[in-house]
């Protein structure tokens, strides 16, 4: 990861601008992060500036320079390496985590990404809590473990209802036992999750 590497990404809530980290927050919220199971999911690989083209008045494309090292005076970004795990086969490579200095209180916002397919997923206006933030990360992490079922689940027409967390198991199996019909090819194929 080197200052001239530069990812752009779109984010799904526009209006949210990144300020500046203290250097309190980022060693609280890395100390939070490897210490507990997180660190299994992600890792933590550098800090980040984020701007926004002068023209871009909604916020909404994000271009991220990479730093070396921590700048009180720059550094809007903490960026980790999403690991390709069991739970999360390639949905993600990156994520980033914001802050917002609100006019009431401030609040952290996570940024999900991948750098191949561009897909992005944003969880915005979380509670200005490390533990909370932290949560929120293994929520996300945790949802990418049933990403195939909710894949399936948008194209299955005939599921009426999203079964809860304790039938997702069985609802996998059959949905992965059962053919699936392509009415758009009028084709009968079968899933392969």
């Amino acid at each position: 990861m080197n200052e001239t590497e530069e990812i752009t990404f779109k984010k799904e809530y526009p209006y949210i601008a990144s300020n500046v980290f203290k250097q309190k927050d980022v060693n609280h919220i890395l100390t939070i992060i490897n210490a507990g199971r997180l660190a299994s999911h992600i890792k933590f690989v550098g800090y980040g500036l984020i701007t926004y083209d002068e023209e871009d008045t909604k916020l909404e494309n994000a271009h991220l320079v990479f730093m070396e090292k921590f700048n009180r005076l720059k550094t809007n970004c903490l960026v980790f390496n999403v690991l390709e795990t069991v739970w999360n086969d390639n949905i993600y490579t990156k994520m980033y985590i914001l802050k917002q200095n609100n006019v009431k209180d401030p609040t952290f916002s996570l940024v999900f990404h991948n750098e191949n397919t561009g897909v992005t997923s944003q969880n915005p206006c979380i509670e200005y809590a490390y533990d909370v933030l932290a949560q929120d990360i293994m929520k996300v992490i945790f949802s990418l473990r049933m990403h195939p079922l909710y894949e399936m689940y948008k194209l299955r027409k005939d599921i009426k209802t999203f079964p809860s967390i304790i039938d997702m198991e069985e609802c996998y199996r059959k949905i992965k036992e059962t053919p699936f019909v392509d009415k758009t090819n009028h084709e009968e194929t079968y899933t392969n999750i």
